[in-house]
């Protein structure tokens, strides 16, 4: 899903140094802070008490975090839920999670095994619940790779045209969209799972 922290940086956070933890925070606070107010349906004041609360949790934790098990976003991704069912059972509340079954039809099926060639169809991408998981997965890749993307697939530019802006070649620019794709679509799979267990549990209760 993201670039895996450095070693040096993950002793460091374990070690409680203050620069390393802020970095940290900075780097996976925002798309963090989307996925919970998407889970949420929109709360914002919650989604701020769950990612916080999941960023202590984290801490306190932080020795169990297995770099080689996966990417920690996800493992931030994982700590958020059980602290978005904490807060509900804590204050008496449900929410209706903003992903409707349209999102597990045949067509966006196969654009999910696809999506390493070629991202997702226009009509796809402008969905409204496929909007969101594709913007909460730009925000969690290395920033160079959601920046080739949305160069690519939003503003229609050909590998050339992106070698231009980048300073480099285009076959450069086309290894790039391959590593970037790859690294979307991780992400991407990852969220679209998660939403899909939250609609089930919802479901089951």
């Amino acid at each position: 899903m993201d670039k895996p922290l450095d070693v040096t940086d993950l002793t460091k956070l374990r070690a409680g140094d203050e620069h390393a933890v802020r970095q940290w925070f900075e780097r996976y606070a925002d798309p963090l802070y989307t996925l919970v107010y998407y889970r949420l349906g929109g709360d914002a004041g919650m989604a701020e008490d769950v990612v916080q609360e999941t960023f202590l949790r984290a801490l306190v934790k932080i020795e169990d975090y297995e770099p080689t098990r996966g990417p920690m976003f996800a493992w931030l991704s994982y700590l958020s839920k059980n602290c978005i069912k904490k807060m509900l059972r804590d204050n008496s509340r449900t929410v209706a999670y903003q992903l409707d079954d349209a999102a597990l039809d045949a067509k966006l099926a196969d654009a999910y095994l696809q999506i390493d060639k070629q991202l997702l169809p226009q009509d796809i991408l402008e969905r409204v619940e496929t909007a969101d998981l594709v913007r909460i997965a730009l925000g969690s890749i290395a920033p160079h790779y959601a920046t080739v993307l949305r160069q690519r697939y939003y503003e229609k530019a050909t590998a050339e045209q992106i070698s231009k802006s980048l300073g480099s070649s285009a076959g450069a620019v086309r290894t790039l969209l391959y590593r970037a794709r790859a690294a979307f679509k991780e992400a991407f799979l990852q969220l679209a799972k998660s939403a899909g267990e939250t609609r089930l549990e919802r479901n089951t209760k």
